[in-house]
Formats: structure tokens, C-alpha cells, sequence
């Protein structure tokens, strides 16, 4: 529920989600009006975008795996940009080989960050690999 004297919109987070969604949106108001609405949603990533994820963790990231991390992110950029796909994906492996290796609690604050960045970075992979 949403009260709109308090706020006028709402965010939906679907980072680490990425494909397509449906969205269902139920509004009533006080007279018992309602409108119904579905919406599908396509979210899709890119480096650009796991570097702002990488960001807007950094409170929840070491600065180890925030440095293996970027490392991989800036290699697969590399090869995107010399039209290397295929290494590209390899480099993202290597991101989530340094995620896979991460200490919960350690290296990563918590599991919901990691999953994130897991699935973007498996979703970078399957999209460069595929001919």
C-alpha cells in the first residue's frame, strides 16, 4: 500500500534481475475506484551498469573484491571496445570466479549483494557468448 500524501511515486529495485517482468498495479482510492494495470518490464545490464552496482555496494564490499572486481569489469570493457565478445564473457567469468571465492561476511557484507552481481554478471555472459 502506498500512501500518496507521503510520496508519488515507487521504485522498484530489479537489479541482479535481469530479463523480462510483469508487473501487475492495483490503485484504489478512497471512494473505491480501481484501475488495474500490467506492465511488462525488459531490464537488461551492462558494464556501465555493474560499475554503478559496484558503487552503489561499495559500504557492502571489501576493497579487495571491489579491486578484483573493477579489474574484471575494466578487462571486459577492453575487449568489448576491440569488438572481442567472447572475451569479454571470459573476463566477466573471472568476476564471478572472484564473487564465488568472496567470504560472506568477510569480503561481501551480505548474500543479497552477491546474488546481485552474480546475476548481472551471468547475464553479461550468456549475451556475449551466444553467437
Amino acid at each position: 500500500a502506498l500512501d500518496l500524501t507521503k510520496s508519488s511515486s515507487v521504485v522498484f529495485d530489479l537489479a541482479g534481475k535481469v530479463g523480462d517482468h510483469n508487473v501487475s498495479i492495483r490503485v484504489e482510492d478512497l471512494a473505491g475506484n480501481i484501475l488495474l494495470k500490467n506492465v511488462q518490464i525488459h531490464v537488461t545490464t551492462s558494464v556501465d551498469s555493474m560499475n554503478q552496482l559496484l558503487t552503489r555496494y561499495r559500504a557492502a564490499l571489501s576493497n579487495s573484491i571491489t579491486s578484483q572486481l573493477s579489474n574484471a569489469l575494466d578487462q571486459a570493457q577492453h575487449k568489448l571496445e576491440i569488438n572481442r565478445p567472447d572475451q569479454a564473457a571470459k573476463h566477466m567469468e573471472d568476476f564471478v570466479k572472484h564473487l564465488n571465492k568472496a567470504v560472506i561476511g568477510k569480503d561481501i557484507a551480505n548474500s543479497d549483494v552477491k546474488a546481485i552481481l552474480l546475476g548481472d554478471a551471468n547475464a553479461l555472459i550468456v549475451k556475449w557468448s551466444s553467437p
